[in-house]
């Protein structure tokens, strides 16, 4: 805006015989500038003695009128409306201060638009004190930290295909804070259902998870409300929890703590829904594969500070920091429950015996149940850590995996080729002496004597059990007490070994020892030295 004592300035040269070009070359305003005030200036009948007598006030009200004054529109109370909008309680929003406006606007003048309202407001707070000036926080959210969701205010109406009602589809939108990647789609209604649905949605079309999942406080979702500890509905949080995400809610009367989706509903209503008012739809599943088809357009356009960088290739760059989608997608019909690990190291659920690992056992866990797809996930109660997962087969009671058991546990439950595969690893000798010990043993007989082998052998010392085993395969029946006994021989063998090298370390170190004078030995001379004088 130009400033009052540049239009003086300027009046003042022109009055005194420059022209229009000579005021905008000395850098005063442009000619069109000069040539508009200079009407202004003629139209009001001032005289060049005003232009040095008046104070500014009173020549800003001539020169500097607003555009709506100008107009003949009413003019409105912009300090009301910015002490309404600001205020922590019973906080109006634009557009009810706009219909208000409105609604008092004499006859004889001419309403703003709302878009125009929304924007000579804009104008008055950048010209607010300092002190009373509203200030915003802009914040980077890290990839993959955040998504925000919300429904659209606007509607899409379609054809119920069962009853033929025309019924309104309700607008879901979601966006990743980081990349601003967009997703929408329509539900039914706005029912806890419907918003978890729609999470569900929106995740398999990400192709993964948030960290954070931010929300308004709508009653669907949230039970109580509070700045601090807000609580949630049961549904949403197993949702939640299923997909790893941590819920949090906006504070109370602060649309900006989500703004990412407030300003990506406005882009949906905008370039979405305004495509889709003409045409008439069949059935929801219509209203959501049309959206579908205008969303891929919208998160293809380039944004607008950022000309070479579109939404569809930000979020491939925030692709890899989500989450990945869990294996089986959430049930709304879902059953919970929470169960102390007995000394089995199982939880008994709906007649089912599941197993967790044996650390757990004394403690208790949270088992979630999924009927659709037979899936049971349970979850430590403490840290809410996935703990593990069983998928349920028809007439199975007992699902227990090897992983979760003892280590003596497990070497008990292997089957007889595992236990061969293990000490085929050891040695071919070993190999070939657990194949002759077995070969005519039953095979549960087998796999105990096997597991006895395997207790015996180890890695570490495979040369040594693979000589063992290649001097019991050199008797006409060998076995496994023969193959014992040769290694308890050579322990004992290195047992004596060991005792003799201690034996004379003793003796070479009591050697040494006699041979030491010590400090006792000078000590014995000085005082035979003394005795002598």
């Amino acid at each position: 805006m130009i400033e009052i004592s540049a239009i003086r300035k300027g009046l003042l040269q022109v009055i005194s015989g420059h022209t229009h070009q000579s005021v905008s070359e000395a850098g005063l305003m442009s000619a069109t500038s000069s040539r508009k005030y200079y009407r202004i200036f003629l139209d009001h009948r001032l005289t060049p003695r005003d232009l040095q007598t008046k104070a500014d006030e009173e020549l800003e009200k001539i020169f500097l009128r607003p555009r709506q004054e100008v107009l003949q529109f009413a003019i409105p109370n912009w300090e009301l409306v910015a002490e309404e909008t600001a205020r922590k309680k019973n906080r109006k929003t634009i557009k009810v201060c706009w219909e208000e406006y409105a609604a008092q606007v004499p006859a004889d003048l001419k309403a703003m638009t709302y878009k125009s309202f929304c924007k000579a407001f804009k104008a008055y707070k950048l010209h607010m004190p300092k002190d009373v000036r509203e200030m915003v926080l802009r914040f980077d959210w890290p990839a993959g930290e955040a998504v925000m969701i919300d429904y659209s205010g606007d509607t899409v109406p379609y054809v119920d295909i069962v009853t033929g009602e025309i019924r309104q589809a309700q607008v879901f939108v979601g966006v990743l804070a980081h990349s601003m990647y967009i997703f929408c789609t329509a539900t039914a209604r706005q029912t806890t259902d419907d918003w978890v649905d729609a999470v569900i949605a929106m995740y398999k079309f990400f192709g993964g998870c948030a960290h954070t999942i931010i929300v308004d406080n709508p009653k669907p979702l949230v039970t109580t409300v509070h700045p601090v500890s807000t609580v949630f509905q049961k549904l949403f949080l197993r949702c939640c929890e299923h997909y790893g995400s941590t819920p949090l809610a906006a504070r109370p009367g602060a649309p900006r703590d989500k703004g990412a989706v407030e300003g990506a509903v406005h882009l949906v209503q905008e370039r979405v829904l305004s495509k889709m008012m003409k045409t008439q739809y069949m059935g929801l599943d219509a209203v959501k594969a049309d959206m579908a088809v205008h969303l891929e357009d919208l998160n293809n356009r380039p944004f607008v500070e950022r000309r070479e960088l579109t939404r569809a290739e930000a979020f491939e760059e925030e692709r890899p920091f989500l989450k990945p989608l869990p294996k089986v997608e959430f049930e709304p019909s879902s059953d919970a429950k929470v169960l102390s690990v007995r000394n089995d190291y199982q939880v008994r659920f709906n007649n089912k015996r599941l197993s967790v690992p044996h650390e757990y056992v004394g403690k208790k866990v949270r088992v979630v149940h999924y009927p659709r797809q037979g899936h049971y996930v349970i979850y430590n109660l403490v840290t809410g850590e996935r703990i593990t997962e069983h998928y349920a087969e028809q007439g199975r009671r007992t699902y227990v995996k090897r992983e979760h058991m003892p280590k003596a546990h497990a070497v008990m439950v292997k089957t007889r080729e595992e236990h061969l595969a293990d000490l085929e690893q050891i040695g071919p000798n070993v190999y070939k002496l657990a194949q002759r010990i077995t070969e005519r043993l039953s095979y549960t007989v087998a796999r105990t004597r096997l597991s006895a082998l395997a207790g015996i052998v180890t890695a570490d010392c495979a040369e040594y059990y693979e000589t063992c085993a290649r001097e019991t395969l050199k008797m006409a029946e060998p076995s496994l007490q023969a193959f014992i006994d040769h290694v308890g021989q050579g322990h004992e063998e290195r047992d004596r070994r060991m005792k003799v090298a201690k034996t004379r370390k003793k003796k070479v170190r009591e050697a040494v020892n006699e041979n030491l004078r010590g400090s006792q030995h000078y000590a014995q001379l000085l005082r035979e030295a003394a005795n002598a004088e």
